[in-house]
């Protein structure tokens, strides 16, 4: 299978050379795995930096290059693209090249018993009568085959392959380990998450991680994509409020909300004010690649101009809607769902203030929702 550069990078990186019509066989970050047709993931590491070995890659055939920014683009006769995250594009990119999964995904972290717990649970699956795959520790079990050793969190360009092979195979369940290095890494990114167990944490990887409470953190990011709270009981129009208001977490929002309904998505959004302006024009990307109606409001503007954090959204997001108001825009998007739809408002969740100028006024997502979906 092959897929087209600019649709692997989509909403994650930005292509700074080359075109992206490019197509694409394979991606590695193993500059010795690198053959024709790859797109090569030079990351910067703590023993080798990925970079050092691009003109290595392009050598042996390497398709394009993706790479964190850098004030000089490398002279390569190869697309090139920069990404803020290469890991997470790395795994993002393979999800997509290697697009089926497993219906129901549930992954178990924590510093002992995920072993256990997740080899359990493939039983479990199993008795139920579902085709069920166990990864992890132990290796990879399924109802066919049983291969034991490997990394608790394989790498993404193995991870992702697997689980499309799997589910061409008919495994409709899988219990996943998640360790601590694989999700600091990003590794398992990408992977459409039904469950998430944690059971617990003491001390251990401290080689890796610098302090304990790094260690907790990364343990974490398995709980920390996708918050989604449902808003009201209309069955025909499913609204929900999320707190999503980074790149990843909007992503992640919106490909769990899409693989769940038969109709349109829709999704109002802003950035906050005073902060990271470079992730404004991918939040946008990765808008208007995953819903099909965006609308772009304020968030929480601070001391910025509303309307010139919009204009840096929208210029990376063609044909969204501009409603500066938020509770115009939650009202606006709302009327526009039809049976079979979902809304996703998205960027401050639980939050019960708007900040504006050094001002805040009250202000409520599933309150402005549930005042929408009465009227």
């Amino acid at each position: 299978m092959t897929c087209a550069l600019g649709d692997l990078l989509s909403g994650h990186a930005r292509l700074m050379a080359g075109e992206g019509g490019t197509p694409v066989a394979a991606i590695t970050a193993d500059s010795r795995k690198v053959a024709p047709g790859s797109l090569f993931v030079a990351i910067p590491g703590t023993r080798a930096d990925g970079t050092r070995f691009i003109a290595q890659a392009v050598a042996q055939g390497a398709a394009a290059i993706l790479m964190e920014p850098v004030a000089d683009l490398p002279a390569v006769p190869v697309p090139v693209a920069f990404s803020l995250n290469v890991r997470r594009s790395l795994a993002l990119a393979c999800a997509r090249l290697s697009p089926r999964q497993p219906k129901v995904v549930a992954a178990v972290t924590g510093t002992a018993g995920k072993t256990s717990v997740a080899f359990f649970l493939r039983h479990i699956y199993g008795a139920l009568g579902h085709r069920a795959a166990y990864l992890g520790t132990l290796g990879l079990v399924t109802p066919d085959t049983t291969r034991y050793g490997g990394l608790t969190s394989p790498g993404p360009e193995d991870l992702h392959p697997l689980l499309d092979s799997l589910a061409g195979e008919g495994i409709t369940h899988m219990a996943l380990e998640a360790s601590s290095h694989g999700l600091d890494q990003h590794r398992i990114d990408g992977v459409r998450i039904s469950a998430g167990g944690f059971t617990n944490l003491g001390r251990d990887h401290l080689d890796y991680h610098p302090t304990i409470e790094a260690y907790y953190r990364a343990k974490l990011r398995l709980f920390s994509e996708v918050r989604l709270e449902r808003i009201g009981r209309d069955d025909d129009r499913l609204v929900f409020v999320d707190y999503a208001h980074k790149p990843e977490a909007l992503e992640a929002v919106l490909e769990t909300v899409r693989a769940a309904i038969p109709g349109r998505l829709v999704v109002v959004f802003g950035c906050g004010g005073d902060r990271d302006r470079g992730k404004r024009p991918l939040m946008g990307e990765i808008a208007t690649a995953r819903a099909d109606v965006v609308i772009v409001t304020d968030d929480n503007p601070r001391s910025e101009p509303p309307a010139a954090i919009r204009a840096e959204i929208l210029a990376a997001a063609p044909g969204a809607r501009e409603i500066g108001d938020r509770a115009e825009a939650i009202s606006t998007a709302i009327a526009l769902l039809r049976r079979g739809d979902a809304l996703v408002v998205a960027g401050k969740g639980h939050e019960t203030g708007q900040i504006i100028g050094d001002r805040t006024f009250p202000f409520s997502d599933a309150a402005a929702i549930a005042a929408a979906l009465e009227s």
